[in-house]
């Protein structure tokens, strides 16, 4: 018997020992259990902001290439407002050396017509002049006339 009692005891302390053992295996399992509960809470919070992140990068991806847009639309509109700023420039230089053209041409009429004017002022003077001289010099004969008709008339 008492080798009986020594092989209950021997089975009783392994039974304890077994017991304590699934104690701490159950604990691990918990711990365990509650590490991968955190992994997987991490892991979903992660997968959101990966979520999250790619739709940010969906967005910022949209609006760059919206950017981009703008920019090559704005790039053209630069390219065809200068096209018509040197376009009217070189109107408006055209333009301009005709306007020049035109008052040196206007210019060198003006300076001839005074010339022009200052010549027929010379002849007008000289025609008055010698009008008033052939009007004197008819009044003259006019009155010899007259004497000599008063002599001719007196003889």
């Amino acid at each position: 018997m008492a080798r009986t009692s020594k092989v209950y005891e021997e089975k009783d302390a392994e039974c304890t020992n077994l017991t304590h053992e699934l104690g701490k295996m159950a604990l691990d399992r918990q711990r365990l259990q509650k590490q991968l509960l955190d992994a997987v809470a991490r892991a979903e919070a992660l997968n959101e902001e990966k979520n999250d992140a790619q739709m940010r990068i969906e967005a910022l991806t949209s609006e760059n290439v919206h950017f981009e847009q703008l920019t090559s639309a704005l790039r053209n509109d630069v390219l065809v407002a200068e096209e018509r700023t040197s376009k009217i420039k070189e109107h408006a230089q055209g333009t301009l050396a005709r306007a020049n053209d035109e008052i040196s041409s206007n210019h060198e009429q003006l300076t001839q017509s005074r010339h022009n004017e200052e010549a027929l002022k010379a002849q007008l003077a000289k025609a008055d002049a010698r009008s008033r001289s052939l009007q004197i010099q008819f009044e003259s004969m006019k009155r010899q006339n007259t004497e000599l008709l008063e002599l001719c008339e007196g003889l």
